[in-house]
């Protein structure tokens, strides 16, 4: 039987040659399963029907500043998260763009297979 198990890094990424990055990520290394998690049921309860999405305007996916918005987490604690997620193939790009707070457009991540 294979493990068909999501891999993930052992330790949370950061910038190599800043030592306060290292720190930044050694802090959050015990909090990263349980943020990855939260962004992950994000994806689960963003699962709308063709229905909602084209008679209620709802939309698939989210932005990496969508889900700092939701969980009221800072972009710093989001953003790794959700490229550990896709590293690991939990979540890919949609080929959507939607505009962030500051107008740019952003990456809308979709769950694999949604």
């Amino acid at each position: 039987m294979s493990d068909n198990r999501v891999q993930f890094p052992s330790y949370p990424p950061y910038v190599a040659d800043s030592d306060t990055s290292r720190a930044a990520a050694a802090s959050m290394k015990p909090h990263t399963p349980y943020l990855r998690d939260r962004i992950m049921r994000l994806f689960d309860d963003r699962m709308p029907t063709e229905y909602d999405v084209v008679v209620h305007g709802r939309q698939i996916g989210w932005t990496c500043d969508e889900i700092e918005t939701e969980l009221g987490a800072s972009h710093q604690t989001v953003s790794p998260r959700v490229y550990e997620l896709a590293r690991s193939g939990a979540i890919v790009d949609s080929g959507e763009r939607r505009k962030t707070k500051t107008g740019r457009k952003a990456t809308v991540w979709k769950k694999k297979n949604q």
